[in-house]
């Protein structure tokens, strides 16, 4: 089967170079793409995590273990026509999900090696060929877990791990990135209860920490210290009624609201009020689901630039992004339009 797959391909380039078409900037894996059926291949590949940086975002694509990078403009508007995928990191890759920036680094989160890839960021974006893969070996035998957020905040880093309900705790040095033997993992507990469930997408707003719960559609809800989350202090919340949760991925805030992904076959996402101290009003949630040319489908990611947000669709086959606009009173979900970037 490996041969004639490979003779096809070889068949069909010569076909195509001989009708003069150009092929350039792609490998034959790009050009004839399982997932589009041949002719030009999506930029992403089962994308997931989603940041920006400078004039740069990134997604990273668990599907082939690499990410794609594309300009923004001063608006803040990403130009799909620019988007490029590497894989010159695929080897240090593993199931990548989450990504964050801080500082002159970029860290890459791998599912299944448990692990994180960590690249030096430079004037023109990753800087490839200085990444390195690391797998913490802190003051716990286990650390990361099927780890799939990762956020900064204050000194430290923080990883969730969704096969034991924990999260990871690292130091971040002050050039020289997070300080791998010095990480701790958390499992936060209310009356030998667990409040962590799958855990997935984290985010900080002022003195408060939030955790997404994948698998039973909450939120936990922690108090932030000096000395990093004071896991003591943590709560579990889950909205109800019309802001109720749906396999909740992804969360980010904006202004005055939070918005959390819901990657089901709800395709929405949902919004919540924030209060003046940075506490999430449940009360307040509600879910969108946006339809016609800005549809989601499964979203996992989420972030805002500029007067932009942006949500990755993880569903299978989607390959895209959808961008709406952000106004007074939130996302205007009328706005939003589905991209698929192309090679």
């Amino acid at each position: 089967m490996i041969k004639k797959k490979s003779n096809f391909k070889t068949i069909a380039l010569m076909s195509v170079l001989s009708a003069g078409l150009m092929v350039s900037g792609c490998d034959l894996d790009d050009w004839f793409s399982h997932d589009d059926g041949g002719g030009p291949s999506s930029a992403l590949k089962s994308p997931s995590g989603i940041a920006f940086n400078g004039n740069n975002v990134y997604f990273t694509n668990s599907g082939n273990n690499s990410y794609t990078q594309c300009t923004v403009d001063t608006t803040g508007l990403i130009e799909s026509n620019t988007c490029i995928r590497n894989k010159q990191i695929q080897g240090l890759l593993s199931n990548p999900v989450g990504i964050a920036f801080n500082e002159s680094y970029v860290y890459f989160i791998n599912s299944v090696s448990n692990s994180y890839t960590q690249c030096t960021v430079g004037t023109t974006g990753i800087e490839s060929n200085t990444c390195a893969t690391v797998m913490p070996s802190g003051l716990t035998n286990l650390l990361l877990n099927n780890p799939i957020g990762i956020t900064f905040n204050g000194n430290y880093a923080y990883i969730t791990n969704s096969n034991n309900n924990s999260y990871t705790q690292c130091t971040v040095g002050t050039t020289t990135g997070i300080e791998s033997n010095t990480c701790a993992t958390v499992m936060p507990f209310e009356s030998a209860t667990t409040l962590l469930n799958s855990p997935s997408g984290i985010a900080f707003n002022q003195s408060y920490a939030y955790i997404i719960n994948s698998n039973n559609n909450s939120y936990t809800q922690c108090t932030v210290g000096t000395t990093g989350i004071e896991s003591s202090t943590c709560v579990s919340v889950t909205p109800s009624g019309s802001g109720s949760l749906n396999n909740p991925f992804g969360i980010a805030f904006n202004e005055s609201y939070v918005y959390i992904t819901n990657s089901s076959s709800s395709n929405s996402y949902t919004q919540c009020a924030v209060d003046t101290t940075g506490l999430i009003e449940s009360s307040t949630c509600v879910s969108v689901t946006p339809s016609g040319l800005g549809s989601l489908n499964y979203p996992k990611g989420i972030a805002f630039n500029g007067s932009y947000v942006y949500i990755v669709n993880g569903g299978y086959k989607s390959n895209s992004y959808t961008q709406c606009t952000v106004g007074a009173t939130g996302i205007e979900s009328n706005t939003c339009i589905t991209i698929t970037p192309m090679l």
